[in-house]
């Protein structure tokens, strides 16, 4: 029987595509001036640092509101913008040689989007809905390129299942033979996660800190300690 449960397949794809990015095969091998490389396509500094500033702006009211923490790293905002941005140059690579569109889905996040950040500066509204809309982007990228793909091979009524492996399988070759490197200063590894590429040997107090604080089992007392430590000027706060 074929599934049509919207919310499970939403909660699939969010799946997917982070696991296709522990599939990356990049290096640091970037240009003065480079956050990132994918092929051809270069994501600058400047781009980061404006969508970093643009970010905390958008983050700015929510900050020590419900779950949100009281203040960022810019660091971790700029990281976090460097894997969005890239993951989103792959999904249009997807899109461009396959010549499949984004959909309903895509649409409506714009919409959505676009009424959150309405009370914002005019100024950081766009790139706030980039940002947002990325992971959106790379479903809908995703759910046609791989749908087009079984079509093709005689499947035109696939199950969401069918729909996911392929897709699965589609973004794990592009993941696989992109040429994608990034500057070392985000702290992104190869595969895009986290990992410490500023400091060789955690030797200081303030080090061991901010080492404990990026491990996957940091609380949020680690992650508050290590956020004493970091600059005004390198925060997010009110």
């Amino acid at each position: 029987m074929r599934s049509s449960s919207t919310p499970r397949r939403r909660a699939t794809w969010t799946a997917v595509a982070a696991g296709a990015l522990l599939l990356l095969t990049g290096c640091a091998d970037v240009h003065p001036g480079v956050a990132a490389k994918v092929g051809d396509d270069t994501i600058t500094m400047a781009t980061v640092d404006q969508a970093a500033d643009d970010l905390c702006t958008g983050l700015r009211p929510q900050l020590g509101t419900g779950q949100t923490p009281a203040a960022f790293t810019m660091g971790r905002l700029r990281s976090n913008i460097v894997q969005t941005m890239v993951t989103r140059q792959v999904a249009e690579q997807v899109a461009a040689d396959l010549d499949v569109s984004t959909g309903s889905s895509y649409n409506d996040a714009v919409n959505s989007a676009k009424a959150s950040v309405a009370s914002l500066p005019a100024g950081v509204q766009q790139t706030l809905i980039d940002l947002q809309t990325a992971g959106p982007y790379v479903t809908d990228v995703l759910t046609a390129a791989a749908k087009k793909q079984l079509a093709a091979a005689g499947n035109t009524s696939p199950t969401d299942e069918q729909v996911n492996l392929q897709a699965t399988g589609l973004l794990a070759g592009y993941m696989k033979k992109a040429d994608i490197s990034i500057d070392p200063r985000f702290g992104l590894d190869a595969d895009l996660g986290t990992t410490d590429t500023t400091v060789s040997f955690a030797a200081s107090s303030v080090a061991k800190t901010a080492v404990k604080a990026a491990s996957s089992e940091a609380t949020q007392d680690d992650v508050d300690a290590a956020l004493a430590l970091v600059p005004m000027s390198l925060r997010c706060t009110k």
